[in-house]
């Protein structure tokens, strides 16, 4: 069946309740959380939810075996655990009667959110894509649906990749499976369950109009011995691989924000534990995602961080420019961004050619929080292709961090904020629009433009 631009797939009807004589149902739709249910009239369903409705007016029967006119009944009716939108709660009981008797019986202070299971929560994107799929946010419908398309082949790409489910560690305590060193899930905030869509991955997944870079083009160092150091990375002299490493004898990146790192590639003579293979060789640090009080998920160092250390890689798919442009529209309205172009190298010449998003498909960097006085950095990184329009991005601690402390860096790239990066270079978000700061630190900037 194909559908129009304003047609949606029912999941199931789970409530009715009536305007006047007019009965309206409970819908969740298909593809979407429990948040985004809203209630229709019988005429704005399609003629095969006929059945749909059938099958809710059973389950309710079933549902309520001691009252035997439920179907009858003009108050309001809901099957259990659905998402009702207009007291913005659960429905944790059998009828509105019982429910009100069972609310009698708990705290008076409801939940800002539904206590629902993890995989009951399978929508692509925010409940605010309600409000866009009404038309309320001037985007055409034909664009919307574009972009729910494209993120739901995201989502059916992540599952082959779905290594690393996360799992329960100890009470309160999730972590990601056959990750190491671990990543560890809390919430000690509120109710609110970590995104079930998100799919964590430890390497860039392409799209299939982007091609994974060739190795042949690759070219490696010519004088070097198996960990490419005749002398001192510090001194970096001219033998070391590729004329100088950005890394000192302990793996430290010794330049700052906003330049690039050339690392030893798969060309070259030199093993797996040389100094100049330092992100290739990925994260070795413990880190914690978690729920702040005001900035939504956060990540915290698990471990003591060096300045200059590696923190981690921001993964996710690599798409074209052209769509993530495209995406950012709509993230946009939604709030938020997880686009990070590959654009150290682009000029006039050399425009940028593709965009990391990590919305679906990510690692811890996915939650980093902005700051305006941040402790990590974004340097890109080339080691794997010859091209300049196609490098990793890096995350490296700019200072000391203590064992606890949220990890953060600066959305906006503002290298003269920072006073430490070059000109140039690949460190920012796609911008899209202006959004508060809540970064709270002294030099708060109070507005981040992304």
């Amino acid at each position: 069946m194909t559908l129009g631009e304003d047609e949606y797939y029912v999941k199931r009807v789970a409530g009715r309740k009536y305007n006047g004589k007019t009965a309206l149902y409970l819908i969740e739709w298909e593809g979407y959380s429990l948040e985004h249910n809203t209630w229709e009239a019988a005429e704005n369903l399609l003629s095969g939810n006929d059945a749909m409705i059938k099958a809710f007016e059973q389950q309710l029967v079933q549902e309520n075996p001691n009252q035997k006119s439920i179907l009858s009944v003009h108050s309001k009716t809901l099957l259990k655990h659905t998402w009702d939108p207009d007291n913005n709660e659960v429905n944790y009981a059998e009828s509105s009667k019982s429910k009100t008797r069972k609310k009698e019986k708990e705290v008076a202070l409801a939940p800002k959110r539904p206590q629902v299971l993890d995989h009951e929560i399978d929508g692509l994107i925010s409940r605010k894509l309600v409000k866009l799929r009404k038309g309320e946010s001037g985007i055409e419908k034909r664009v919307l649906k574009k972009f729910e398309k494209s993120i739901k082949a995201s989502k059916e790409k992540a599952q082959t990749y779905n290594q690393y489910p996360l799992i329960d560690l100890k009470p309160d305590v999730k972590v990601f499976k056959n990750v190491n060193p671990p990543v560890t899930v809390v919430n000690e905030v509120d109710d609110e369950p970590f995104p079930a869509e998100f799919v964590y991955v430890d390497r860039l997944v392409h799209a299939a109009d982007v091609p994974e870079p060739d190795p042949e083009f690759l070219v490696g160092c010519q004088d070097c011995d198996t960990n490419c150091r005749h002398g001192s990375f510090t001194s970096m002299p001219e033998s070391v691989c590729h004329e100088y490493s950005s890394y000192n004898r302990h793996g430290h990146v010794t330049i700052a924000p906003g330049a690039s790192i050339t690392e030893c590639n798969q060309q070259c003579c030199c093993g797996p534990n040389c100094y100049n293979r330092v992100v290739q060789r990925g994260r070795k640090l413990p880190l914690q995602i978690f729920k702040t009080k005001s900035k939504g998920w956060g990540v915290r160092a698990m471990a003591d961080i060096k300045c200059g250390k590696f923190v981690e890689e921001y993964t996710g798919e690599v798409v074209t420019n052209v769509e993530g442009e495209f995406r950012g529209q709509i993230y946009d309205k939604l709030g938020y961004s997880y686009l990070f172009d590959m654009d150290y190298a682009e000029d006039n010449d050399t425009p940028a050619r593709y965009t990391i998003d990590s919305y679906v498909l990510g690692n811890a960097s996915h939650f980093f929080n902005h700051s305006c006085t941040p402790n990590i950095g974004v340097y890109a990184v080339f080691y794997d292709s010859a091209a300049a329009d196609y490098h990793r991005l890096a995350f490296f601690a700019v200072r000391d961090i203590k064992k606890g402390e949220e990890l953060t860096f600066d959305y906006t790239g503002d290298r003269a904020s920072q006073q430490q990066a070059l000109e140039g270079g690949s460190k920012k978000l796609k911008k899209t629009g202006r959004f508060p700061c809540h970064c709270e630190e002294s030099g708060c900037r109070k507005w981040i433009y992304l």
